[in-house]
């Protein structure tokens, strides 16, 4: 050993270290956080005093760090997994909602179809219905067929497939008429033909192709509708929110009327939750049930709100009467 350092007992060392192992203390945070499990800077016998005095230190700190990157990691996964599985309930909820808002459009448009429909088919069928009569549909291909050539369209017409009266008015010579106007080359148009008098007392001809309308009923009211017309108040001046609330309480009578099976339950099953403090979950349900839970859910959520915030809209929704 050098003669230089004989005077240095094991005590003075062990304090030299502790006050090199205290220094970086300041200066490394100054700097950033140092790797603890780094090996310590310096050589020689201070270095050598150093790597002994604190190495416990050192893999103390090391252990603490590596603990808390695991920790850090599995938080972080967990964050993760928790942000996936809430992702995959909100798409699952849309999903359910959007197929349920999807039967329900096709439902109210297959019955929309089928009403028209029936209504078409008692238009055909009625004894008004002059536009059927073989001399009126005879002067309907003429004047169609005269349409085509002034035009100079190809082809002609060779019958008229559901041929109703859409209006007809005797004293001003008015006549509208619908049908498919079936071609010679066996191509279908539905449209409405119309022949007026012009101002001169000529009659013009006019033919627009389109669907079918059902006519406005002008019937008198059905037994149901008698009923909830009696269920209103006797004062004339019966409010917006309180017809609003009984049209809206028939709307939901007439569409629930229609539900059947689980589909029926699941929509039961809201009805009956909605008004809850806690009502419970459609994702409780399952198939069909959840279809229509949610599918109430849609149609009963502006109700619902309208029921609390406005006492006369409340008052209309619950005057409902079964007939």
């Amino acid at each position: 050993m050098d003669a230089r350092l004989r005077p240095w007992n094991a005590a003075t060392l062990i304090a030299i270290a502790s006050i090199a192992f205290a220094m970086p203390a300041a200066a490394q945070y100054s700097f950033g956080q140092p790797d603890p499990c780094a090996p310590p800077a310096g050589g020689g016998i201070l270095g050598a005093i150093l790597g002994q005095v604190t190495a416990a230190q050192r893999a103390q700190a090391c252990q603490q760090a590596r603990d808390a990157a695991m920790r850090q990691q599995q938080a972080d996964y967990a964050a993760a997994q928790a942000r996936a599985a809430a992702q995959a309930r909100a798409d699952a909820e849309a999903q359910v909602r959007a197929e349920a808002e999807a039967r329900i459009r096709a439902a109210a448009q297959a019955r929309t179809e089928a009403a028209v429909q029936a209504a078409l088919a008692a238009a055909e069928a009625s004894p008004d219905n002059i536009c059927r009569s073989p001399e009126v549909a005879r002067v309907l291909i003429s004047q169609y067929n005269d349409l085509l050539r002034e035009n100079f369209a190809p082809g002609r017409i060779v019958d008229i497939e559901h041929l109703v009266t859409v209006s007809q008015d005797q004293e001003k010579s008015v006549l509208v008429c619908h049908g498919v106007w079936v071609h010679s080359t066996g191509t279908r148009h539905e449209g409405t033909m119309t022949m007026r008098p012009n101002v001169a007392g000529d009659i013009i001809v006019n033919w627009e192709e389109g669907d079918w309308q059902p006519p406005v009923p002008t019937s008198a009211p059905t037994d149901r509708q008698a009923s909830v017309a009696s269920s209103a108040p006797a004062s004339s001046d019966v409010s917006a929110a309180f017809k609003q609330g009984l049209a809206d309480r028939q709307a939901w009578e007439d569409w629930f009327a229609g539900t059947s099976s689980d589909y029926r339950n699941g929509a039961l099953y809201w009805s009956a939750q909605r008004s809850s403090p806690q009502p419970g979950s459609c994702g409780a349900l399952s198939g069909d049930a959840t279809a229509g839970c949610v599918a109430a859910q849609v149609r009963l959520a502006a109700s619902d709100t309208r029921r609390k915030r406005e006492p006369d809209y409340r008052q209309g929704w619950n005057s409902y009467q079964e007939p």
